[in-house]
């Protein structure tokens, strides 16, 4: 159990525009923004691009695991993001990914942040929770059922 993960603020969102995996950085950063005014789009857009060049984070079956480090007081954010276009993520083993799951925290969040990446990544290939993701028009359902695997 992730007792910690409450802290988070859980988002799920459908992207129709973003055709690359920049476009989707952006755009998810964007929401991040809009979630909490104190953190900046750019920065978070920056810290996820940075993340990417160190090695992809995108996973088999066509989900990315991005993540950013932004230092401050602010509640940390889980994003889930089903793109409306599978897009390449990962153009070293040409990975392609139509899900993209996002988390920025503070570098006090890191130890809780790779704790609910590694579960998430046993609950998709395990459950069918990806399929729902994909699928499911309700944001409300999702998010609750993101919620629920991960307590």
């Amino acid at each position: 159990m992730l007792s910690s993960c409450t802290e988070f603020t859980i988002e799920y969102t459908r992207d129709r525009r973003s055709s690359s995996r920049k476009e989707a950085l952006f755009s998810i950063a964007s929401r991040c923004q809009e979630l909490n005014r104190d953190l900046s789009a750019s920065q978070i857009a920056l810290s996820f691009v940075e993340r990417e060049r160190i090695g992809s984070t995108a996973s088999d079956g066509g989900v990315a695991f991005p993540r950013a480090v932004i230092e401050g007081d602010h509640r940390p954010l889980l994003v889930v993001t089903k793109l409306e276009k599978e897009i390449l993520f990962d153009h070293v083993e040409y990975k392609k990914v139509d899900v993209i799951i996002s988390i920025v925290g503070s570098s006090a969040d890191c130890t809780i942040m790779n704790q609910i990446t590694g579960k998430l990544r046993r609950i998709l290939r395990a459950s069918e929770l990806l399929a729902e993701i994909r699928t499911s028009g309700d944001a409300e359902k999702i998010k609750g059922k993101i919620f629920n695997a991960l307590n």
